[in-house]
């Protein structure tokens, strides 16, 4: 009976998914590294797990129209804080900075010049993630961008 529950739980319908779309997709290097990582087994206790806690700063809520503006993530591992592997990187752009948000993430257009290309900031995020649990700060906002 427990075979029949664990086919049908959501991380067991996860892995299928991620394997048929690997067989049926070429797909980059960084991005099949995080699809070929092992997903938690059903039996793991939650504090055995290595996590990633991810927060996106955007000018907006609407991806269409808005940038992101910063990536800032913290490894969760052995159920302790690495501060010290905190990394919070801006991303190069200029465009779509709004005063209203400005005051509430202090990004301004100055502070983005320096920062990196969209796609660095996204391999090395994607580099972290490997092998851990997301938690996702406003994840509605960052599954839209």
């Amino acid at each position: 009976m427990r075979r029949i529950f664990n086919y049908f739980h959501p991380l067991t319908k996860l892995q299928r998914e991620r394997e048929r779309y690997l067989s049926t997709h070429q797909v980059p290097d960084n991005i099949r590294l995080l699809l070929e990582a092992p997903l938690p087994d059903l039996d793991d206790d939650i504090y055995s797990l290595d996590y990633l806690s991810l927060d996106f700063e955007t000018s907006g809520f609407n991806p269409k129209a808005d940038s992101l503006l910063s990536v800032g993530y913290l490894p969760l591992i052995n159920q302790q804080l690495l501060l010290s592997e905190a990394v919070e990187t801006l991303i190069h752009t200029a465009k779509n900075v709004k005063a209203e948000t400005a005051v509430i993430n202090h990004i301004v257009p100055e502070m983005l010049e320096k920062g990196e290309a969209w796609h660095v900031v996204l391999d090395a995020m994607l580099a972290e993630a490997v092998g851990k649990v997301l938690i996702v700060h406003g994840s509605i906002v960052e599954k839209r961008f």
